[in-house]
């Protein structure tokens, strides 16, 4: 339903006119109020028209009630769904590898440094129109996390970003490795 209705229903009605000592009172206002009842009826017909209900419709009264009440009283309207999230993004872990290799590939392809791959991965998606220096920090919580750190401990570095992006592709939606992400590991040369 739409609160943008057609120009003639946002006219108001002009007033009814006093009639002038020269014209018979009676006649003349029964005229001004036949002719305000056909002017109701013309815009009740717009009304509806707007609406999509049938003037012939049984349960008209009922639907026009409901659909005035949606449109003009917000304890009845049904909020839209939130778009979009403030704040940090929640990055899986597959999302977080995802990260490291496509960064991985800039700075080995172009020789490039962190911030200027992500400023590269900005232009592009999946990371189109976010702010470089928010990528650059998502990229070094996930060098952080404990899976990245057990992989590099294990001797995977970032000349290899192939196999952080199929690392990323085969842990995809595994809640065990989301699981083992959030325990804290004592790796080898870990600083504490």
């Amino acid at each position: 339903m739409s609160k943008s209705y057609p120009p003639e229903l946002l006219t108001p009605f002009a007033p009814m006119r006093r009639p002038s000592l020269a014209v018979d009172a009676k006649e003349f206002i029964k005229a001004e109020l036949e002719k305000r009842e056909h002017e109701r009826s013309s815009k009740l017909e717009l009304l509806l028209e707007h609406y999509g209900i049938l003037k012939n419709d049984p349960q008209l009264q009922g639907k026009l009630l409901w659909a005035l009440i949606n449109d003009h009283v917000p304890g009845f309207s049904v909020r839209d769904a939130k778009k979009r999230k403030r704040g940090k993004p929640k990055d899986t872990l597959s999302d977080k590898l995802r990260l490291m290799s496509d960064v991985a590939r800039l700075r080995l392809d172009a020789g490039r440094s962190v911030i200027g791959a992500c400023r590269a991965l900005c232009k592009a998606e999946p990371y189109l129109n976010e702010n470089p220096a928010s990528l650059q920090n998502r990229y070094n919580e996930a060098r952080k996390m404990p899976f990245a750190q057990m992989l590099i401990a294990l001797g995977l570095d970032e000349s290899r970003p192939d196999l952080w992006a199929e690392f990323a592709d085969s842990y995809e939606g595994n809640p065990e490795i989301e699981e083992f992400d959030q325990i804290k590991i004592g790796l080898p040369n870990e600083t504490k």
